[in-house]
């Protein structure tokens, strides 16, 4: 949008069809506060506040859009995906020592995003339905929930994957060797190695 957004006072909704019916499909913190909801038609929506500024629902957009998020997330987390149509799913195991605790990184990156006009929802929002009892169950860790992690394009990185565990220390070893090597030849191709 750049200088065409609107400001941080005007009302924001996104509009699509379902059907043959033009709804409000997503709306932010001004226009729900104004009365507008998900579900309702696009013309009382307008009707009710006149000054809201409607944009229509760009599904390729927004999904390349968050994909550019879960690349950018990366600088927290090691494990980011994009959770379409408008989430982040981002594993922080391990990492949030390095942001000065889980609470400092996850207040950072609230504040980053909202400094860059991104509303995000930090509390764990449950939508009843049926998908309930499986998140739930993700939640606890009573099921996995399997993504597909985004990856920088520019990431070089050489990886083996195994049918059972591995667990003597020679045969670890040797397969180290074989991934350094692997690794340097990726390196090298890219013109990034030294040959020595």
């Amino acid at each position: 949008m750049g200088q065409s957004a609107p400001s941080v006072e005007t009302p924001v909704i996104m509009l699509g069809r379902q059907g043959n019916r033009r709804l409000v499909l997503a709306t932010d913190a001004g226009a729900r506060a104004a009365g507008l909801r998900v579900g309702m038609p696009a013309s009382k929506a307008q009707v009710l506040v006149p000054n809201v500024q409607s944009f229509d629902l760009d599904a390729a957009g927004d999904n390349a859009a968050l994909d550019r998020m879960a690349l950018w997330s990366l600088r927290y987390a090691p494990i980011v995906a994009a959770d379409p149509p408008d989430g982040l799913i981002i594993d922080t195991t391990g990492t949030d020592h390095l942001h000065g605790g889980e609470d400092a990184m996850l207040e950072g990156l609230v504040s980053r995003m909202a400094s860059s006009g991104i509303e995000a929802r930090a509390s764990l929002t449950l939508r009843f339905g049926p998908e309930l009892g499986r998140r739930l169950d993700q939640a606890m860790g009573r099921r996995s929930e399997p993504f597909e992690p985004a990856r920088s394009p520019e990431l070089i990185e050489v990886r083996r994957a195994f049918g059972e565990p591995i667990g003597a220390a020679e045969t670890i070893a040797r397969y180290i060797g074989k991934l350094v090597a692997a690794l340097c030849e990726a390196l090298e191709a890219k013109g990034l190695g030294h040959a020595g």
